[in-house]
Formats: structure tokens, C-alpha cells, sequence
């Protein structure tokens, strides 16, 4: 995934779990600002593993650019 598209998941719980995550990264972004948005924040935030996000994202500039 290094052409920054992200796939759709094919469950419905994935998909569920996409949206969580990227919902709690905008209003992460939007209450904290960049400089203390972390992965852990969000993993907790979303009810999701970090493993998850990595394993969905792969890297973390792929995930911002589908929260900006």
C-alpha cells in the first residue's frame, strides 16, 4: 500500500473498525494538534489494536493521508 490507497474491507466489522479509527484520528487531530497525536491514543480511542491499525495502514504517513 505505498501508492496511498486504501483497499475497502470486505466484513462489515472491518469496515466498522476503519471508520472508528479514522473518525478517533480526526478528532484526535482536531483536540490535541499533530505534536500529540499518537497511535496509542487512537487505538484506544477507536477500541482497536494498534496491531490492527498497523496491519490496515501498514505505515503511519499512509494513515494520516486517509484522516487529512
Amino acid at each position: 500500500m505505498t501508492d496511498g490507497s486504501l483497499r475497502p474491507p470486505k466484513q462489515k466489522r472491518s469496515q466498522e473498525s476503519l471508520e472508528r479509527v479514522l473518525e478517533a484520528s480526526t478528532r484526535l487531530l482536531e483536540e490535541n494538534g499533530f505534536d500529540a497525536f499518537t497511535i496509542q491514543d487512537v487505538s484506544q480511542r477507536a477500541d482497536v489494536s494498534v496491531g490492527a491499525i498497523y496491519a490496515r495502514f501498514g505505515q503511519v504517513n499512509e494513515w494520516l493521508m486517509q484522516t487529512l
